[in-house]
C-alpha cells in the first residue's frame, strides 16, 4: 500500500519550508518595496521643498535687478546664487516672457513638472516659480533641479534594502532549515518507529538524546511500543492458549466417533462439520457443506419425521433427539441418533449444535435381541418360549373351532453319537440342515421351533391322526436323504417323533409339549425313526412331570442364583502338598440339598440352558480366585471348559473381563479341555489355547487317553497338563495292561515337558503306583473329596493317603 507521503512525491516537511520561504520573501519585498515608496516620496518632498525654496531665494535676489531692468546684473545674481544649488539650469523671463538671463542648458521645450517623480527621464524636475517685487509680478523663474543625487541615494538605498532583505531570507531559510530539518528528522525517526512498528517489529525504540522537545515524544512513543510488545506477547500467548485449546477441541471432536454439526435449523444449512463425517456416510466433509445435502440424504422413509423433529423446535428452543436412517455414499443405510440443541446466537438468530451418532450396531443389536427373544440363535426356527406361546394361540384356536390341532415333536436319533464322533461344529451343521429340512417339508400353515438341544416341535393348526402320519411319513423320507449345509453334504439322520392332539390330549401348552416329549420317548425305546402317538398312562404321566420339574427348577435355580462350587484338590504325590482344586458345579434345591451335575445337565443341554450355565461357572469361578488374592490367601482353580465353547471369541472377552473386573491372576487359572472337544477341530482349538495361555492360563487336557490317536493329537495342542482318564486309573492295582499304558503316557508327557494328573485315585496303593510311574498329581476321593471350602495344606492331617488300604 502506497502512503500518502509517497504518493504525492513531495515530502509535506519539504512543503512546509518553501511555504515559510515564500511568505518570508512576500514579505520582505512589501517591507523593501514599501520602505522604498516612503523614501521616493519623502525625496520628491525634499526636491519640492528644496526647489521651491531655491526658487523663493533666486526670484528674491533678481527681483531688483529684473525691476531695474539691469539683465548684467540678473545673470550676476543668477551665476552667483546657482553653485552649490544643483541645478541644471536657470532661465529668467519678464513680463512679456522674454529671456532676460539663463545659466546651464535648459531643454528646447520648456515644461513644468507637477513633482518631482514626474520628471522625465533625463533626472531634471522642471519647476517655475513667478518673480515679485513690491506686490507686483516682474517676471518668471523657470529652474531645471538635478535628481541624480537623490536617485543615486534611492538607488543605494534600495541596494542597501535588498542586500538586508536578501541577508535576512538567506538567514531565515538556514534557520528555517536547521529547524525544519530538526524538526522532520524527529518526524522521520518517528515515522520510521511508527513503520517498525507497523511491520511487526516490536523491539524497535527511538534513541533518546537530551532534554529537547522530542524528548517527551520520543519517550512516549518508546513506551507505547514497550506497552504494545507487552500487550502482543499477551496476545499472542492467549492465541497459542486459544490455538492449543482449539486443536485439543479438534482432536477431540475429531477423535469421537461422533459428526459433531452446526447450521441454521430452518434451512439445515451446516456451518460446521467434523471429520469424524467422512466416515459416516462415506462423503467428503466439505460435501456436507452443499445445500441441502443433510435433508436429501436422510433416508425417503424417514424424512417426514426428521423434519418435523426439527421444525418442532423452532418457536420454542431446547435440547431433543431424534434416531433416523441417513443413505450412506455406497447406497446402505446407517441409523443416525441426532441429539441436537436449538438455540439462539449473539445476534438473536436460530442456530442448531448437535451430535450425529452411528447406532446401526446398536439398533441391529436391539433388532436382534428382538428376533432372539423370538427364534433360535443356530437355526432360525422359533424358540422353546415363542413356540409355546403359537401353541396356547392355536390351542385357542382349535378350542374355539371345535376341531383336533396336533402337536409332533422330532427328535435326531443318536445326535449325541454325531456330536461326540464329529465334532460339535458339524453337529451344528447337523441341526441346521434337519431345520431347513422340516422347513421345506411342512406346509403353509404348519408352525416348526426348536425346543432344545436335538428336538424340535411342528403344530398344525387343524390336523387328523391321517394327515400326521402322512406328515411324519414325509418328514422321515427327507431325513433319509443327505443332507445339505454350506455347500457339504451330511450324512442322512432319522428322527424319533412324539405326537399329540390339542384339546384332546390337553390344552395347557406345558403339558401338551411334556406329553408329546413322553411319547417321544416311548418311540426311541421301541427302536427309533418311528411317529408314536401319545396315550394315557401313569407311568408316561410320572416322566412327563418330572422333566416338567426339573426344567423348572433349573430356570428357578439360575433365576434365584442357586448355584453353588465344591473344590476337589489335585495333590502332588510326591510332597503331599495341594498343586490346585478342580471347581465343581452343585445345584441347590429348594429343601437347601445340593444336586450334582449328572441330574440337571442333560436337562439343562436339551432345554437350551447350559449356555447360561456355562457362562456362570466361568464368570464365578474367576471371581472365586480374585477374592482369594484380595485377601492374602490366593488358590490356584481348574475350570471345565465346555467344548461348544472352543475357538468362540465371546467366550475369550467374557473370560478376559471378567479376570481384569475381579482382580484374578491367569497364571492360577487352568482350563479343563476334553480330548474329544479338542481334537474334533484342532485347529480351532490349537489357536483357543494359545490365546489362553498368552493371556497366561493354563490348559489341560482332560480324559486324556479315551480317544483316538491321543498321542498323536497331543504333540498338536499346546497344553501344559494332561489328566489321564479315570478309566485307566482305578484298577492299576490289579491290571498289568492299564498299568503300562499309564506308563505309556507318563513317559511321554514327562518327555514333553507337560504336566501328569491321575484321576479316580481312590486308594491308597493306586497313589503309589503313580508316583512309581512317574505321575507327578493325582485326583480322587482319597486324596480329598469335593467340599465347598479349600484345604489350609496339603492333605487333611490324619488322612493318610500313602497307606494301601483304599477307601
Amino acid at each position: 500500500m502506497v502512503s500518502p507521503r509517497e504518493g504525492t512525491g513531495v515530502r509535506r516537511s519539504t512543503l512546509f519550508i518553501l511555504s515559510i520561504l515564500v511568505i518570508e520573501v512576500v514579505a520582505l519585498s512589501a517591507l523593501v518595496w514599501n520602505s522604498v515608496r516612503i523614501l521616493n516620496s519623502s525625496h520628491d518632498q525634499l526636491i519640492e521643498s528644496s526647489a521651491d525654496q531655491v526658487n523663493d531665494l533666486l526670484g528674491q535676489s533678481v527681483a531688483p535687478a529684473l525691476a531695474a531692468s539691469d539683465p548684467p546684473r540678473v545673470q550676476a545674481v543668477l551665476e552667483r546664487l546657482s553653485e552649490g544649488a544643483n541645478l541644471e539650469y536657470v532661465r529668467v523671463l519678464d513680463r512679456e516672457g522674454r529671456v532676460v538671463a539663463s545659466l546651464g542648458n535648459p531643454p528646447e521645450e520648456l515644461r513644468e513638472d507637477a513633482r518631482p517623480s514626474e520628471a522625465g527621464p533625463e533626472g531634471v524636475y522642471d519647476a517655475s516659480s513667478a518673480i515679485r517685487g513690491e506686490g507686483e509680478r516682474l517676471g518668471t523663474l523657470l529652474t531645471g533641479h538635478s535628481l541624480a543625487p537623490g536617485r543615486a541615494f534611492t538607488s543605494q538605498a534600495k541596494l542597501q534594502n535588498a542586500l538586508i532583505g536578501g541577508v535576512e531570507i538567506v538567514l531565515t531559510i538556514l534557520a528555517t532549515l536547521i529547524l525544519g530539518l530538526s524538526f522532520t528528522r524527529n518526524l522521520r525517526r518517528l515515522e520510521a518507529g511508527a513503520r517498525a512498528l507497523a511491520q511487526g517489529e516490536y523491539s524497535h525504540r527511538i534513541p533518546v538524546k537530551g532534554q529537547d522537545d522530542f524528548a517527551p515524544v520520543a519517550r512516549s512513543f518508546n513506551d507505547m511500543a514497550a506497552s504494545l510488545t507487552g500487550a502482543r506477547r499477551e496476545l499472542e500467548e492467549k492465541n497459542r492458549a486459544l490455538e492449543r485449546q482449539a486443536r485439543h477441541f479438534r482432536t477431540l471432536l475429531d477423535g469421537v466417533e461422533a459428526v459433531v454439526v452446526e447450521g441454521d435449523p430452518n434451512t439445515l444449512q451446516l456451518t460446521y462439520v467434523s471429520q469424524e463425517a467422512g466416515n459416516l456416510l462415506g462423503y467428503p466433509v466439505t460435501r456436507w457443506f452443499q445445500p441441502g445435502f443433510w435433508e436429501e440424504h436422510v433416508h425417503p422413509e424417514d424424512r417426514e419425521t426428521f423434519l418435523a423433529g426439527v421444525s418442532g423446535h423452532l418457536d420454542a428452543p431446547g435440547s431433543f433427539s431424534l434416531d433416523f436412517r441417513m443413505l450412506h455414499r455406497d447406497g446402505h443405510a446407517v441409523w443416525v441418533r441426532a441429539i441436537n440443541a436449538v438455540d439462539r446466537d449473539e445476534d438473536g438468530g436460530l442456530i442448531l449444535r448437535g451430535l450425529l451418532l452411528d447406532v446401526t450396531k446398536e439398533k441391529h443389536s436391539a433388532e436382534r435381541i428382538i428376533y432372539l427373544a423370538d427364534h433360535d440363535p443356530l437355526t432360525g426356527l422359533f424358540n422353546r418360549g415363542r413356540f409355546q406361546e403359537e401353541l396356547e394361540r392355536n390351542v385357542t384356536y382349535a378350542q374355539s373351532y371345535g376341531h383336533d390341532g396336533a402337536l409332533l415333536v422330532l427328535g435326531i436319533d443318536r445326535f449325541k453319537y454325531i456330536n461326540d464322533t464329529l465334532g460339535h461344529r458339524t453337529g451344528d451343521h447337523y441341526l441346521h440342515a434337519v431345520a431347513s429340512a422340516l422347513q421345506d417339508t411342512i406346509s403353509e400353515v404348519d408352525v416348526v421351533g426348536r425346543l432344545g438341544g436335538d428336538e424340535f416341535g411342528i403344530i398344525r393348526p387343524k390336523a387328523t391322526p391321517e394327515e400326521m402320519e402322512e406328515l411324519a411319513g414325509a418328514l422321515r423320507a427327507r431325513l433319509a436323504q443327505p443332507l445339505l449345509e454350506s455347500g457339504e453334504y451330511l450324512s442322512a439322520a432319522t428322527a424319533s417323533m412324539g405326537m399329540v392332539f390339542f384339546p384332546r390330549n390337553g390344552v395347557r401348552a406345558d403339558d401338551l409339549l411334556a406329553r408329546a416329549d413322553v411319547a417321544l420317548g416311548t418311540a426311541k425305546e421301541e427302536g427309533r425313526d418311528r411317529l408314536h402317538h401319545y396315550h394315557e398312562g401313569a407311568e408316561a404321566i410320572g416322566r412327563m412331570r418330572a422333566k416338567i420339574k426339573w426344567e423348572d427348577r433349573i430356570r428357578r435355580a439360575l433365576r434365584e442364583d442357586r448355584f453353588r462350587f465344591h473344590y476337589q484338590p489335585i495333590i502332588h504325590l510326591r510332597s503331599g502338598a495341594v498343586s490346585h482344586y478342580e471347581v465343581l458345579l452343585r445345584m441347590e434345591g429348594e429343601d437347601g440339598e445340593l444336586v450334582g451335575p449328572g441330574a440337571f445337565l442333560d436337562t439343562a443341554e436339551r432345554f437350551g440352558m447350559i449356555g447360561e450355565i456355562d457362562r456362570w461357572v466361568l464368570e464365578n469361578a474367576i471371581r472365586v480366585q480374585g477374592e482369594s488374592r484380595q485377601v492374602g490367601r490366593p488358590v490356584k482353580l481348574a475350570v471345565n471348559l465346555s467344548g461348544r465353547h472352543l475357538g468362540r471369541s465371546d467366550i475369550l472377552e467374557l473370560m478376559n473381563s471378567a479376570i481384569e473386573r475381579h482382580g484374578a491372576d491367569p497364571q492360577a487359572l487352568t482350563f479343563e479341555v476334553t480330548e474329544t472337544a479338542a481334537v474334533e477341530n484342532l485347529t480351532r482349538a490349537r489357536q483357543f489355547i494359545h490365546s489362553l495361555r498368552e493371556r497366561g492360563c493354563r490348559v489341560a487336557l482332560d480324559d486324556f487317553g479315551v480317544g483316538f490317536s491321543s498321542f498323536h493329537y497331543l504333540k498338536n495342542l499346546p497344553v501344559d497338563m494332561v489328566k489321564i482318564d479315570g478309566s485307566f486309573v482305578r484298577a492299576l492295582d490289579r491290571d498289568e495292561f492299564d498299568r503300562r499304558f499309564v506308563q505309556a503316557m507318563s513317559d511321554l508327557t514327562a518327555s514333553l515337558g507337560i504336566e501328569s494328573v491321575g484321576e479316580f485315585v481312590e486308594s491308597g496303593r493306586i497313589a503309589e503306583i503313580l508316583e512309581e510311574l512317574g505321575v507327578g498329581m493325582g485326583q480322587g476321593f482319597h486324596l480329598g473329596r469335593p467340599a465347598p471350602w479349600f484345604l489350609e495344606g496339603g492333605v487333611p492331617a490324619g488322612e493318610g493317603w500313602r497307606s494301601a488300604g483304599g477307601e
